[in-house]
């Protein structure tokens, strides 16, 4: 699992420490120090820098964003993109700008991931 964000890679880091999630994830995309801001989402670089630290291809990858600009960022990269309507109104958003599904909880996303049970082999 990779983060990807606008927000400085500084703050995020932080974050990730202070809270002892770093066992959690795998590296961080994100703003750093001379950074030209023209590749901030809705550029792809974020996510393609993501998709580098763990060596994975746009296509073998699922990336989950709560913005149109999120949205837009994940088509770039060739990216499926899952909306995360986490406020009113964002459903109808994330639909409109072309997600391939949205979610409003990260509970029906795990649950999603779930392996499927088929019951006993016969």
């Amino acid at each position: 699992m990779v983060i990807v964000s606008n927000n400085a890679s500084a703050a995020i880091e932080t974050y990730l420490r202070d809270n002892d999630l770093n066992g959690y994830v795998d590296g961080v995309a994100a703003r750093f120090d001379g950074m030209s801001p023209r590749l901030l989402k809705p550029h792809p670089f974020l996510i393609e820098s993501g998709l580098k630290t763990v060596h994975v291809q746009p296509g073998d990858a699922l990336f989950i964003g709560d913005s149109v600009t999120d949205v837009k960022a994940g088509q770039a990269a060739g990216t499926p993109t899952i909306g995360y309507a986490n406020k009113p109104g964002k459903h109808r958003l994330l639909t409109d700008a072309g997600a391939d599904g949205v979610i409003e909880t990260m509970k029906s996303l795990v649950q999603a991931l779930q392996p499927v049970t088929t019951g006993p082999s016969a």
